[in-house]
């Protein structure tokens, strides 16, 4: 759909043919009131009062006022022209000075060919897109006053049905009267395939397929225009695919809607408008809201598009979402061998349209998202800096993610540096200066938001490296409706062991790129316009046929805000926040912060101060708590909210679940399974599993490990081979199968192998017997310095001592506040037992893009989940601890803002805030000096377990 402002620009257009030729035509009008609409039309100044006579002068001048449309014949000649090509008023639009020469030459949009560029000529197709719908229509109209009532109702977007409707009634009256029937059964014919389109895999095709489909309704005359530019109609082509399935079923649209992944997106609109039309697309209403919403909410060249950045920066994350690595270019060559580095469209496609985009730039305009720079003032681009151009549009291509998501743009000290050397000062326009211009270009370098753009004109540091560190479902090597996860488990045949699984999915909606697993429960918004008080959403399942299916309502999930004591007391629903050192967040009402605490400053005797949460006594006295977790002594226990009845004495390794035996189904062995519980009050949290004695279920998929190293699907399948369990989990390869250990989650391991395969980094040998570091607390208060931390076998890197451990660890840590309500409504909503941390870590591992790296965590004793991300190979190197530092970052993203890559998942959605932690890499020169130090070799012991460098966060 074609806005008011665009629709100035071609009216305009329209007004500039021969309008020197008007006045006196007008003179021949007898009619008094006709003769006046006509001279208005062609002399005023006013340029809007124009466009308002142009579509309105027709009411005044019936068709039998032969004078007033001989005269608009001579003095818009336009009206005529609209029959050669429909589209020629648009070229108005086209943002490139190429594009719109080619606009104004061509006789149809195939002639536009690669010199207009659909992605970034977004205006110019829609425009010719609606023009093209009307010319199927106005070409019927047998008078020239039927003509030009018909193309008023395409060129403007300022009349109302009503006031369309009685402009065809009065001049398209007798033989024109099939024009006004057309335009009604377009206007009120809902299309059910257009969405088919995007699954068109060239412009031309797309275009074809969204003209035929808006102005056509025999299915035959659709197939055969559809065939001259997308090709035969056969079943394995995506776009048939839809088309024809599309026709061929008569049931309601699926129930994940549209998009159900950029559904929950709408809700990030900051305008009423905007979440309206969001919600209307993505739900059911894409034949005839998509138009709408991209030119009101997310043109570039919309002043609300710059309002609704964080719902845009949601709606990229699903069509790409940010991807570690790139290679394989040719053009932008010195974009390879970043691993690094995340990016969102690193693929050939991208590659030639930035090569395109460099020699259109140096013929024509440097065109960019945010600004259009005329090359008559340049002094000559071609030798001006031409590595720094060619950089800039590969970054506009291949698209480089940011820390912090942010529309793209280009570091002011760059776009300073570039435009001071290539503009001609001289040649600006009046009042336009090189600082204005990158005002335009980098708004804001105060976020850490933009693209330098000085790194990609060389090489990267890392071209003889990148092997290190592989990105085994980029690009995804599975087949269609299938979804790539990173294999991270042994495999029995290793010749035969690909990196990646591929597993059987759902699209989240019938036109969605998000894919979930199979089984999988998804959380999906109920499409509600307006101010809504609470969230509604529904949970369904990816099911049999690889479609959302099983949908079921879930509570009303209120905006309630909250609460505090002080001056700024009300906190909205969905904010975060500190309090004092304390990281919180405001959920429907919940008040939900970590437990931390914070020291009271120097006025207060050390000695008095525990550094504890709840100013618990620092004793290890292990109590097991009923949600499965070990706490180092009872007060802690109850400070995370457990009674007294909910522990009891001992970690939870040495309690037996399964005495007195829980599992009164004959046939059943009870055998433990710890595990830790996110919340308590939905369910039981069960630390055993009745296993059937005969008759295992092949397809129950919870794998285990023997003595022996052998993996099996699930632990009847081992007892029925008569082996003996070593862990639950993976086999897993690189660790020692016997040995005690303690865990960073504060849990004694009989090997490192079970602590691993529970997700678990090792602290220490040994079982657990202290109570580490805490966030707020002095390093020096502690029992630490007992316990021997193994060997730093990472030089390069100073790690990071995660809470309540002793042992630092060259990992980047993630603390994440979590709703324990939402984690009860997913279990109550899948009819399940209580989530556990070892789903959600399981859930978020199947996220990464890095094959080198793998996901660690517990549930902190400071009321928050601790998540590590660690390079899992058989010897580190800084370049895999790098990836793995920019994993956690992407995820500490993907939560921080609710986005639909994780969102989606049921069991993902009781995650509200992620604060990410990295450790200090060391070049190889600070490394080889700090070795050789004196001093460091002195006190290497004690920087074991006392962190010098430890943040407080």
């Amino acid at each position: 759909m074609v806005g008011s402002t665009d629709m100035i620009l071609i009216l305009l257009s329209i007004l500039s043919y021969g309008l020197c030729e008007g006045p006196h035509c007008c003179d021949n009008i007898n009619s008094q009131e006709c003769r006046q609409a006509c001279e208005r039309l062609v002399v005023s100044s006013n340029q809007i009062h124009q466009i308002h006579q142009l579509v309105t002068a027709a009411e005044h001048c019936p068709a039998d006022v032969v004078e007033f449309w001989q005269c608009m014949k001579i003095s818009l000649p336009v009206i005529e022209g609209l029959e050669v090509w429909s589209g020629r008023p648009c070229c108005g639009l086209a943002l490139t000075s190429e594009c719109r020469e080619a606009c104004k030459q061509g006789l149809k949009v195939e002639d536009l060919g690669d010199k207009c560029r659909q992605s970034w000529e977004a205006s110019l197709y829609s425009c010719i897109e609606r023009q093209e719908n009307g010319e199927h229509c106005c070409k019927e109209a047998k008078t020239p006053n039927c003509k030009a009532a018909c193309w008023s109702t395409y060129l403007s977007d300022s009349l109302s049905k009503k006031q369309q409707r009685q402009l065809l009634q009065l001049h398209c009256q007798g033989t024109s009267r099939t024009v006004n029937h057309c335009i009604h059964n377009h206007a009120n014919r809902p299309n059910d395939s257009l969405h088919c389109c995007e699954q068109a895999t060239t412009n031309e095709c797309k275009l074809k397929c969204r003209r035929v489909l808006t102005t056509m309704t025999n299915d035959q005359d659709i197939i055969e225009e559809l065939m001259e530019s997308c090709g035969q109609p056969l079943p394995v082509h995506p776009l048939w695919q839809c088309f024809l399935s599309s026709n061929q079923r008569n049931e309601e649209p699926l129930e994940a809607g549209i998009d159900g992944a950029k559904l929950q997106c709408c809700k990030k609109a900051i305008t009423t408008r905007c979440r309206n039309l969001c919600i209307e697309t993505y739900s059911t209403g894409w034949t005839h809201r998509w138009n709408e919403f991209h030119q009101r909410c997310q043109d570039i060249s919309s002043p609300i598009s710059v309002m609704e950045a964080a719902m845009h920066n949601c709606l990229a994350e699903v069509d790409e979402p940010c991807m570690l690595g790139c290679n394989g270019l040719s053009y932008c060559d010195n974009f390879n061998n970043r691993p690094t580095e995340f990016f969102r469209s690193c693929n050939a496609q991208s590659d030639k349209a930035a090569e395109n985009d460099s020699k259109i730039w140096s013929k024509g305009r440097i065109s960019l998202p945010q600004l259009e720079i005329p090359i008559l003032i340049f002094k000559d681009i071609e030798n001006c800096e031409p590595e720094m151009w060619k950089a800039v549009a590969c970054a506009l291509q291949i698209k480089p993610c940011h820390k912090k998501p942010s529309p793209l743009s280009i570091c002011r000290e760059d776009c300073l540096s570039i435009l001071n050397k290539c503009v001609d000062p001289e040649c600006l326009p009046y009042g336009q200066t090189v600082q204005v211009l990158c005002n335009s270009l980098s708004p804001d370098d105060s976020r850490g938001s933009c693209i330098s753009i000085k790194k990609y004109t060389s090489k990267s540091q890392y071209a003889g490296r990148s092997g290190e560190v592989s990105n085994p479902c980029n690009p995804n090597p599975c087949d269609e409706g299938q979804i790539c996860q990173i294999r991270h488990r042994k495999c029995k045949h290793a010749d035969k062991c690909e990196a990646f699984i591929c597993k059987s999915a759902c699209p989240m909606g019938e036109v969605s790129t998000v894919l979930v697993p199979r089984k999988s429960y998804v959380r999906i918004p109920v499409s509600k316009k307006g101010n809504a008080d609470c969230e509604k959403h529904k949970v369904c399942q990816c099911g049999a046929g690889n479609v959302i299916q099983h949908c079921s309502p879930m509570p009303c999930l209120k905006a309630s805000s909250c609460t505090l004591m002080g001056p700024d007391h009300i906190k909205e629903h969905g904010s975060n926040f500190r309090l004092d050192c304390n990281h919180c967040v405001c959920h429907s009402g919940d008040l939900i912060c970590t437990k931390r605490l914070c020291h009271p400053g120097h006025s207060t005797d050390p000695s008095h101060w525990t550094g504890m949460p709840c100013g618990c006594l620092r004793r290890y006295m292990p109590v097991c708590g009923v949600n499965g977790k070990t706490y180092p002594n009872s007060c802690l226990a109850k400070c995370n909210n457990l009674n007294d009845n909910e522990y009891t004495a001992g970690s939870c390794d040495a309690v037996d679940p399964c005495d007195p035996n829980p599992c009164d189904v004959e046939g059943t062995r009870c055998v433990p399974h710890q595990q830790v519980c996110l919340s308590l009050n939905y369910g039981q949290c069960r630390q055993y599993d009745c296993v059937p004695l005969t008759h295992c279920n092949h397809h129950s998929h919870e794998p285990v490990c023997d003595v022996q190293g052998e993996e099996f699907t699930n632990i009847c399948l081992l007892f029925s081979h008569h082996r003996k369990l070593a862990h639950r989990g993976h086999c897993l390869n690189h660790c020692a199968k016997n040995g005690v250990v303690c865990g960073y989650n504060g849990e004694t391991y009989p090997s490192e192998c079970a602590a691993l395969a529970d997700r678990s980094m090792v602290d220490y040998s040994g079982p657990c017997r202290v109570i580490g570091y805490l966030t707020a607390s002095n390093l020096s208060i502690s029992d630490c310095p007992t316990v021997e931390c193994p060997r730093n076998e990472f030089e390069f890197c100073e790690g990071i001592i995660p809470p309540g451990a002793c042992c630092p660890i060259c990992a980047a840590e993630l603390r994440v506040l979590y709703s324990p309500m939402m984690s009860d409504m997913a279990a109550q909503a899948m009819g399940s037992d209580p989530i556990n941390v070892a789903e959600i870590l399981e859930m978020l591992s199947n996220h990464l893009t890095v094959a080198e790296c793998d996901v660690f965590g517990y549930l902190s004793i400071e009321g928050d989940l601790v998540i590590l991300l660690y390079p899992v190979t058989a010897s580190p190197t800084d370049l895999q601890v790098q990836a793995c530092i920019r994993e956690a970052e992407r995820m500490e993203s993907l939560i921080r803002t609710g986005s639909p890559t994780l969102m989606s998942y049921l069991k993902l959605t009781p995650l509200l805030l992620a604060t990410v932690r990295t450790p200090e890499l060391l070049s190889t020169s600070d490394a080889a000096e700090k070795l050789s130090s004196p001093a460091f070799l002195i006190i290497t012991t004690l920087l074991l377990t006392l962190q010098r460098t430890y943040q407080l966060v």
